[in-house]
């Protein structure tokens, strides 16, 4: 089946391009990432609401903590580098899901 492309599936697809790249560690892109997946985060773990939530990005942050929530709660700064294969792993599983 195949699948449309919107605005949203665009978006999605710089963000899992940019994630491919922090994961190699490229800095910047980690720089780019790092906001976007630690607030989604923080909304999993009911630390802030989505009223609150900063709009950079908001389509990315609302589809990963509808899509992996439970997943999202442990990740914090200090930890994020080594969690971001999870965080690719949830948008591909997500992804296939949606186009099964």
């Amino acid at each position: 089946m195949l699948r449309s492309h919107n605005q949203q599936d665009v978006e999605l697809d710089f963000f899992t391009s940019f994630l491919d790249h922090a994961i190699n560690g490229e800095e910047a892109y980690i720089a780019i990432v790092k906001p976007i997946i630690l607030e989604a985060a923080r909304l999993a773990r009911d630390e802030t609401k989505i009223a609150d939530v900063d709009r950079t990005g908001l389509n990315i942050k609302l589809r990963l903590y509808d899509w992996g929530s439970t997943l999202l709660m442990p990740i914090y700064a200090d930890n994020l580098t080594q969690n971001l294969p999870m965080v690719l792993t949830i948008i591909n599983n997500s992804r296939a899901a949606v186009t099964a």
